[in-house]
């Protein structure tokens, strides 16, 4: 390894004696201590070797007193590449021109973008308005928005106090600006209110907040039950009690209970792959797909399976080109028979998809209850999960509903002591 950039570094020749003497030529030439190598007779009357390039001019005696003659074949190392490169000044020149003025023009930005997500916030053009003053604008070099960027983030905080979170991003020309606007909270609401049960349980535990409670621990309610009502009881000034309609508040934990029950088939129809199949090989570009091989041939129904392999990936992790194998299997439906637990296992994964869809998620389990049993054709499971959860729920006051009812009865009894002085009206007037 040392001897070869040694003589990379030297430059070395590739040269072809010619002659019928050629055992005195190399005994001159090491006698003249010309260091040879790679030495080999490719034909007779021919003989190829290597030289240092220094040490070339110097066997130039050697090939005359021995009647030979030498023809440079290649050559190889440090000062030969110098001498190439160092011809084309104009073309390297040129190169270092190009480069330079890219590294300058990518100093620099070119595009501002704005993204404004959520939120009520102002237009792109007062936003790139209030970036124009602040200094962050086509044409400014890119170090000073690395230097600036606190003080950018805190001017745009400023001028927009609406925006719950800023970001100022610089990608290689491009400045991108991202702006989310604050959500308002819910708009908490106001009057007089009752809770009621939103399921049926049997109560823990009950903390009144606000109000009057109507039920206590170990109740069993239904849904809809009332459960806290929306008033409060005060003493007057006159020495009796009065009653004042209030939002009632309160922690309503219960034991809740969740039943499932299903029947899953001990007789189920499976595809069978056959030793038929179909790949089909894609180049996808983007969004487009360029088969380019397909061996083999299917048909009916078939079983399809997809491996890719990423060629060139985009700045997000997305594969922009990428290589793409299909199989496509031809497939027989067979009706077979599994064992119990196989269908328990698949009833247990439905029971439990479905109830995730029921249990809240502040719910505590407390209990599982399983029970199965095989007749027939069918397993047929039960499963019961009992939960500790809060059941409260806000509703219409009772006051307000009663005063409501009151009113529409009585101007449905006003319409209806109208009606016939109405009737008499248009009689007479006919």
């Amino acid at each position: 390894m040392y001897r070869w950039l040694l003589d990379f570094y030297h430059g070395y020749l590739v040269v072809m004696a010619q002659g019928k003497r050629l055992e005195a030529f190399l005994n001159s030439a090491v006698g003249k201590g010309i260091y040879l190598w790679g030495i080999r007779r490719p034909a007779p009357g021919r003989l190829l070797f290597r030289v240092r390039g220094k040490d070339f001019f110097l066997l130039r005696s050697a090939f005359r007193r021995c009647g030979c003659r030498g023809k440079i074949l290649y050559r190889s190392g440090l000062p030969f590449i110098l001498r190439r490169l160092l011809r084309n000044k104009g073309r390297w020149l040129g190169l270092v021109f190009f480069i330079t003025t890219i590294q300058v023009i990518a100093s620099f930005v070119w595009v501002v973008g704005v993204a404004v997500e959520d939120g009520e916030l102002p237009g792109h053009l007062q936003i790139r308005e209030e970036l124009r003053e602040i200094g962050v604008r086509p044409g400014v070099l890119r170090g000073r928005i690395k230097k600036e960027h606190e003080r950018i983030l805190e001017e745009l905080t400023v001028a927009f106090p609406e925006a719950a979170w800023i970001n100022v991003e610089l990608r290689g020309v491009v400045v991108l600006v991202t702006m989310v606007g604050k959500t308002p909270p819910p708009a908490k609401e106001e009057g007089p209110a009752d809770i009621v049960a939103a399921k049926e349980g049997l109560i823990s535990e009950l903390i009144v907040l606000e109000g009057t409670p109507l039920a206590k621990a170990g109740d069993m309610v239904s849904r809809g039950d009332l459960l806290i009502l929306g008033e409060k009881v005060l003493p007057s000034r006159e020495g009796g009690f009065i009653t004042q309609p209030v939002r009632a508040e309160g922690i309503v934990r219960a034991r809740v209970w969740y039943e499932k029950r299903s029947e899953e088939p001990l007789e189920i129809w499976r595809p069978v792959r056959s030793n038929r199949q179909a790949v089909v090989f894609s180049l996808r570009c983007r969004e487009r797909l360029f088969p380019f091989f397909r061996r083999g041939k299917v048909s009916g129904k078939v079983l399809w399976e997809r491996q890719t392999k990423s060629i060139c990936r985009g700045r997000n992790q997305v594969s922009l080109v990428e290589l793409v194998k299909d199989i496509y299997s031809e497939v027989s439906w067979m009706k077979v028979r599994i064992s119990p637990e196989e269908a328990l296992a698949r009833a247990r994964r439905e029971a439990a998809r479905e109830l995730s869809f029921l249990l809240p998620e502040a719910a505590t389990i407390k209990s599982r209850r399983e029970e199965w049993e095989t007749g027939g054709d069918f397993l047929v499971y039960l499963l019961v999960v009992e939960t500790l959860e809060d059941i409260a729920q806000p509703a219409a006051s009772t006051r307000e509903k009663q005063e409501d009812g009151y009113d529409q009865s009585h101007s449905q009894g006003q319409d209806q002591e109208k009606t016939p002085e109405d009737g008499a009206w248009q009689a007479v007037c006919i």
